[in-house]
């Protein structure tokens, strides 16, 4: 076509319709941009969030590669052609334009934890931002809402010789919660580690997690003689986490209450009363969050 022969209304209606045209390199499901779909997943709407995630659901795998490159989002990205998954440009998601790229990478770990188990096939996408320093935090906080394997993989990252992915993994362990019961086994594996900070991070996880006590408790309990006073500080923490379930700890805390290390008091007097306060009370421990030796006293001080 010549398009110096075209009147000027008609060029102008074809430049509006070209500028106006959905960018092709955005990812439709069911026909609606991802990005509208990935929205509607954050929404206060009950309905429009759960339309969104069946959405995903029934994509299969078709969303990873988009939900793993937001995950890489970058201030500044240069817009360009799409060349590879891990290239994609904010302009190729109109829909997502007017965020922030931190916003596109809460959409996709937020997208990743909905879909849980059912985007396990993700892993071996995800791994190579796991492995970057820049990336490890939101992308291990989107694997360890995987499952047991994501678990797996996010728990070797804390033994990495990288410290900020270090840091990140140990993070989002310590972010698992009672929903995420079914890694316990991969945790409870971790606490023979012998690495410190995994054995930490395993033992904070396995008490925010709370479940099946009386396999976890006596896991946590054999590490109160470990040689290194943070591994024991992460048992005893772990522990007072359960709460009155890890009762069978108190004879162990009892001794440990009397350490010569303070640090370790106090995480033990503390577990004490969060475990059985009745029995502190009695042994005159004092309540270290509250200074005094009466659990009610919490409330009085905060007066």
């Amino acid at each position: 076509m010549n398009m110096r022969r075209l009147p000027l209304s008609l060029l102008s209606l074809l430049l509006c319709l070209a500028a106006c045209r959905p960018s092709q390199s955005e990812l439709s499901l069911e026909g609606r941009p991802i990005g509208e779909i990935l929205k509607d997943l954050n929404s206060t709407d009950e309905l429009r969030k759960n339309r969104a995630l069946d959405q995903l659901r029934r994509s299969g795998t078709n969303a990873f590669p988009t939900l793993v490159a937001l995950l890489e989002s970058k201030a500044g990205a240069v817009p360009g052609p799409t060349k590879t998954p891990n290239n994609l440009a904010p302009h190729s998601l109109p829909s997502l334009a007017d965020t922030l790229p931190a916003t596109r990478r809460s959409y996709a770990v937020g997208a990743f934890s909905a879909l849980g188990t059912n985007a396990s096939a993700a892993l071996p996408l995800l791994l190579p931002v796991l492995a970057s320093p820049e990336n490890a935090p939101v992308a291990s906080m989107a694997m360890v809402r995987l499952g047991p394997d994501g678990v797996t993989a996010v728990v070797q990252a804390v033994s990495s010789d990288q410290p900020r992915i270090r840091a990140a993994a140990s993070s989002a362990i310590l972010s698992l919660r009672p929903s995420d019961a079914p890694a316990l086994p991969v945790l409870l594996n971790a606490l023979g580690s012998t690495n410190a900070p995994t054995i930490i991070a395993a033992a904070g996880a396995l008490g925010k997690i709370g479940a099946d006590a009386d396999r976890v408790v006596p896991a946590l309990l054999r590490l109160l003689d470990h040689a290194t006073t943070d591994v024991r500080i992460g048992a005893i923490t772990g522990l007072r986490d359960f709460g009155p379930l890890a009762a069978p700890a108190t004879p162990e805390l009892l001794k440990t209450v009397r350490s010569s290390e303070e640090v370790v008091r106090v995480a033990s007097a503390t577990a004490l009363w969060g475990i059985a306060p009745e029995v502190a009370r009695r042994e005159g421990i004092e309540n270290p969050l509250t200074g005094s030796g009466d659990s009610s006293s919490r409330s009085k001080a905060g007066k």
